[in-house]
């Protein structure tokens, strides 16, 4: 997962799977300053069914505020 144009404060990112009212997991990772998370940084169970699935990110600074929420929707399959 690559993350482009994301507050320059950022140093985690709290990543959270769900499809419709269902988490389908997620976690913070410190967040590269490449903005290139690693395959395998963060655990989910999905996408398996069909539908909608959106991702969550909120951007935290070092101290824990959040500095930006973005969010992104894709059908699977």
């Amino acid at each position: 997962m690559t993350f482009r144009d994301f507050p320059k404060e950022a140093k985690r990112v709290s990543l959270v799977l769900t499809m419709g009212s269902q988490e389908k997991g997620g976690q913070e990772v410190p967040l590269p300053s490449t903005g290139e998370l690693p395959e395998g940084a963060v655990m989910t169970f999905g996408p398996c069914n069909p539908g909608v699935y959106v991702w969550t990110a909120t951007f935290k600074s070092a101290d824990g505020k959040t500095v930006g929420v973005a969010r992104v929707e894709k059908p699977y399959p």
